[in-house]
């Protein structure tokens, strides 16, 4: 594992960038992320967003009527009654007035809301990478009784904002942190050694960077397997990390990889077999797994339920500013 990690430490350190061709570390830079949507705005497509019934409703809410007439929440404007229609204290106002004449007496009414994924606070509360570091690497406590603790995770964003930076920075700073507790570990087993102690070990966590474009052509040589299973990623390890393929395949085994899949999106006609890769086979057997993907490349309605969803961030005004300043000269760039 040392080996492996250091191979990442020394030899993926530095990228380029593709705007001035300058040569940057890649652990110099600062990729903002935020958990998915907290509010309804005009940019989210029909993917990001669910209706539900709800007992509370806020001036502005978007709501539908039967399932049917989309309007917005209001106030009564007793001078234009044939714009709206009440439900409990919650009035329903349309643009388009002819609307109203078509709506039940006894309607139903639900509110538009984004597609949230799991919500817990040590990952919502996380604002760049690197704040997702120790919740990817930390030892899962409960393995000696036979469960993993693995929470998957999808990065969105769009097309060429980031997303493959994302996965090097991720992969770079988890092997990073390996190989520092690696020389820690083994400077207290020396310490410990002389004081007549123990150092208790646990299984210790490795990244695994997959480039969908390449998993593809594994899976496409599988015969276009809908249910393309496990085999395919010992296949990839065995094909592009020779090296260190014996290695890595036992870490699969182990259950000891944290398996990063950048561009889920680009997976094309074989999207739905690189899905179902990763929701049949990787997360219920407990891999710890972040992906990557354009908002529109994935059916986020199949993450819900067991993945944290979060978005690379915009920069503010003043930070593009600051990035832009860095990036010409020392090479430090804050992005997406």
């Amino acid at each position: 594992g040392t080996k492996y990690c250091n191979d990442i430490f020394k030899t993926k350190k530095l990228v380029e960038d593709a705007i001035t061709g300058n040569t940057l570390r890649i652990d110099d830079q600062t990729i903002w992320i935020s958990t998915d949507f907290a509010e309804v705005t005009d940019d989210l497509t029909p993917d990001d967003v669910h209706w539900m019934h709800s007992d509370v409703y806020s001036d502005e809410d978007v709501v539908r009527v039967d399932g049917i007439f989309e309007g917005k929440v209001g106030k009564s404007d007793s001078k234009n009654d044939e714009a709206h229609v009440k439900k409990g204290e919650a009035y329903v106002i349309f643009e388009d007035v002819t609307l109203n004449p078509r709506v039940c007496k006894n309607f139903e009414l639900e509110k538009k809301v984004p597609l949230m994924g799991r919500q817990i606070p040590a990952w919502t509360s996380a604002n760049n990478v690197r704040d997702l570091i120790p919740l990817l690497s930390d030892p899962n406590g409960n393995r000696s009784v036979g469960t993993f603790d693995a929470q998957p995770l999808i990065i969105r964003a769009g097309p060429g904002t980031g997303k493959t930076w994302t996965t090097q920075q991720i992969t770079y700073l988890l092997a990073s942190k390996y190989v520092a507790k690696q020389f820690r570990r083994s400077f207290m087993k020396k310490r410990s050694s002389l004081e007549g102690k123990t150092v208790e070990s646990s299984v210790k966590l490795v990244p695994l960077l997959i480039h969908v474009q390449e998993l593809v052509g594994l899976i496409r040589n599988e015969g276009n397997n809908p249910n393309a299973n496990l085999d395919c990623v010992k296949e990839y390890i065995r094909k592009f990390y020779t090296k260190h393929q014996m290695f890595l395949i036992q870490a699969f085994d182990l259950r000891s990889l944290i398996i990063i899949i950048d561009g889920v999106d680009e997976a094309a006609g074989l999207r739905k077999p690189v899905e179902n890769l990763i929701l049949r086979s990787l997360v219920p057997c407990g891999f710890r797994i972040i992906i990557t993907s354009r908002p529109e490349g994935v059916h986020l309605h199949r993450y819900l339920k067991s993945f944290v969803i979060m978005n690379l961030k915009p920069l503010s005004d003043e930070q593009q500013l600051v990035a832009v300043k860095n990036q010409m000269n020392e090479g430090k760039f804050e992005f997406y």
